[in-house]
Parts: structure tokens; C-alpha cells; sequence
């Protein structure tokens, strides 16, 4: 019979992902995920494809905030850039160990963060989308 972790991997690989034989999987996930994560990639390569992990600390992102200048947070990260086009599925998976680390750090500074992360995986989504059959269509009008 099947843990939680393996149930839960099923559904993302092969559901939510659809993960095929040749594809590349590219997981992103803090420390604390390892158990889903470790399901993750043991589903992943039955279904054929090849799989990269980068693991986050949760540490680094408090340092991130702390001390990074506002410009740093605003850029997307040099590396996501580089590797998300590498890639056919991408999987984030975000568990901490400290729900409370990041409550000191004002929103404004999450969000320019997040508005610049969210740009290195703009390309990557619509190739998803349309590699998926949800490609954007015109207006009518």
C-alpha cells in the first residue's frame, strides 16, 4: 500500500505534471520536503523522465531579506533564468520548518521578490500552456 508522500507524487507527476517518457523535471523545494520529494523523483523516473533537484534553505531566504538591496530582490535569479527554459515540467515545493521566519520582513519586500521570480518563469509557463493545448487565443469581439 501506497504512504501519503507516494499518493501525493502520483497525482502531481502523472496528473498535474503529466510527466512523460524523455521529459525533464526540474524540482525546486526546501529541506523539510524531502519525503515528498524523494516520492517525487522515484515516480518521476518510472514514468521515463529525467529529473533535477535544487533544494532551498529556508535560512537563505531570511538572509535574502535581510540584507539583499532592493534591486537584488527586484531581479530575477540569474539561475532560475538559465535553467527553467532547460526544462519540459517544473515542480516548487515550498515546506518550512519556521512558519514565523519571514514575519519581521515587511510584504513590500516579499512581493518585489516575488514579482521577480515570477518573471523567470513567465516563458516556461506558456510553453507549458501550449505544449498542454492551452495556448492563449485572440479576443473576440
Amino acid at each position: 500500500m501506497k504512504n501519503i508522500y507516494e499518493r501525493i507524487a502520483n497525482l502531481l507527476v502523472n496528473y498535474s505534471l503529466r510527466v512523460k517518457t524523455n521529459d525533464k523535471l526540474l524540482i525546486k523545494a526546501s529541506l523539510p520536503a524531502r519525503p515528498l520529494v524523494q516520492a517525487v523523483i522515484a515516480e518521476a523516473y518510472r514514468q521515463g523522465a529525467f529529473v533535477d533537484c535544487l533544494i532551498d534553505l529556508q535560512e537563505k531566504t531570511e538572509l535574502m531579506y535581510r540584507y539583499a538591496s532592493d534591486e537584488t530582490l527586484a531581479a530575477p535569479s540569474p539561475l532560475e533564468n538559465f535553467v527553467v527554459g532547460a526544462y519540459d515540467c517544473f515542480l516548487m515545493i515550498t515546506a518550512e520548518d519556521n512558519i514565523f521566519a519571514l514575519t519581521e520582513v515587511p510584504p513590500k519586500r516579499q512581493m518585489a521578490y516575488l514579482n521577480g521570480s515570477l518573471s523567470a518563469f513567465q516563458g516556461a509557463l506558456s510553453r507549458v500552456a501550449k505544449s498542454h493545448g492551452f495556448a492563449r487565443t485572440p479576443a473576440r469581439g
